[in-house]
């Protein structure tokens, strides 16, 4: 009765059925390129491209960020991968509109289902934006686009409205002016208002319209800076009307040190979690503070979680996820300094099928045996580790009977 249940109700859902039949034919190509460990069967499941390296913010917690540069870039095993060019990964270029179209028509062609319109900079400088999210859209992937806010305006919001973009964040990082500006070192004495009354335009257009889409979040990261303004970020997002709330912490980085928060300001933070959860929950914006309340036991000096995990998965970032900076750099993934070619060179599906990219994949899915991280990756800081641990769940069906032997 209760499998006749089952089958009734994804009679009744297709996209139902679609979904589960994806997840499955996911699944095995996965497989197949595991257990060939240096081909893959299909394209990237995701892609970051970031359209633009220039950024109108100089936020303190950015990597780019020239404070936190030297850093960085004195790392070793960076070292190798930049081989003495450090400063063409900061350059200021926009990716051309018709190197994307290309980029886009191979990824459509090979399987990517969702495109991260994120990089190192900032993607509404780069010209096109309105006309590359919709090629994303046109092409029928998911698009998702992460801002600093600072260029949106009532018109783009109407724009990203008709195009139904999936997804728009805002890194707010703040919820008064005085923050905003220490946090950003963006001096525009309005700053904050402007980007607010253009979300709120947007939201409130949205809603009039009775559309999903985009789904609007804001998000802020937790530092030394802003952790006790944690509750007016909550009233300020429902203010707005946005759909979410994400918000993430700092971690033991070198280059971050100073702005962690003091061990009593994490607990202050901590302790207001459960009011931040009430008010969210109470007015239907989903969020991720839950997974920080099971976390408050974190010392403000913890190191990041990925350092858990790396020890007991491989990486399957190889298959999986990829990385395209607006100069046309392919690497594979945010976490790394690994150049494995450059589209404006040669195609993507090139070089996603070459040499260098099975090298990283043999080499990814060592990674649990090897005593630090992956050549030339910062697997300790990694923020795709989640996501790399539900495509490891993926696969168990296919490690249990042997197919795939990692």
């Amino acid at each position: 009765m209760r499998l006749m249940k089952s089958i009734m109700a994804a009679i009744r859902d297709p996209d139902r059925i679609k979904s589960g039949i994806g997840r499955r034919m996911q699944a095995l190509s996965l497989a197949q390129g595991v257990r060939s460990r240096d081909n893959a069967k299909k394209g990237p499941v995701e892609v970051q491209i970031g359209i633009s390296n220039r950024c109108n913010n100089r936020c303190v917690t950015c990597w780019p960020h020239k404070k936190n540069q030297e850093a960085i870039l004195t790392d070793k095993s960076a070292n190798i991968f930049f081989e003495g060019n450090s400063g063409e990964v900061f350059n200021s270029a926009d990716m051309p509109l018709d190197v994307f179209e290309a980029v886009a028509a191979d990824l459509k062609r090979i399987g990517t289902k969702r495109i991260y319109l994120i990089g190192k900079g900032e993607p509404l400088l780069n010209p096109h934006f309105v006309e590359i999210a919709s090629i994303v859209k046109d092409a029928g992937m998911i698009c998702f686009v992460s801002t600093n806010g600072v260029l949106l305006s009532p018109e783009i919001m109407d724009q990203l409205i008709d195009i139904e973009l999936d997804e728009l964040n805002i890194s707010l990082n703040a919820a008064s002016q005085d923050i905003y500006e220490k946090f950003h070192n963006q001096h525009k004495q309005d700053g904050l208002r402007k980007i607010c009354e253009s979300v709120t335009a947007g939201t409130e257009k949205k809603r009039r319209l009775g559309k999903i889409k985009p789904v609007i979040s804001f998000s802020f990261v937790i530092s030394s800076l802003n952790s006790h303004e944690i509750l007016d970020m909550v009233r300020l997002s429902v203010e707005c009307g946005v759909d979410k709330v994400n918000i993430a912490r700092l971690y033991a980085f070198d280059s971050f040190s100073d702005l962690l928060m003091t061990e009593e300001q994490n607990e202050v933070f901590n302790s207001r979690l459960g009011e931040v959860r009430s008010l969210l929950d109470a007015r239907g914006i989903a969020h991720n503070v839950s997974s920080y309340i099971r976390q408050s036991q974190y010392a403000p000096d913890a190191l990041h979680p990925s350092e858990n995990y790396i020890r007991k998965y491989p990486c399957y970032a190889g298959w999986t996820f990829c990385v395209i900076y607006a100069d046309g750099t392919v690497s594979p993934c945010c976490s790394s300094f690994i150049k494995l070619g450059n589209v404006n060179e040669q195609s993507f599906r090139k070089i996603w099928n070459g040499e260098k990219y099975g090298k990283f994949r043999n080499s990814a899915l060592s990674l649990p045996k090897l005593t630090g991280n992956v050549p030339g990756c910062l697997c300790d800081r990694c923020g795709y580790i989640n996501t790399n641990a539900e495509f490891h769940e993926l696969l168990k069906p296919y490690r249990d009977i042997g197919y795939c032997k990692l």
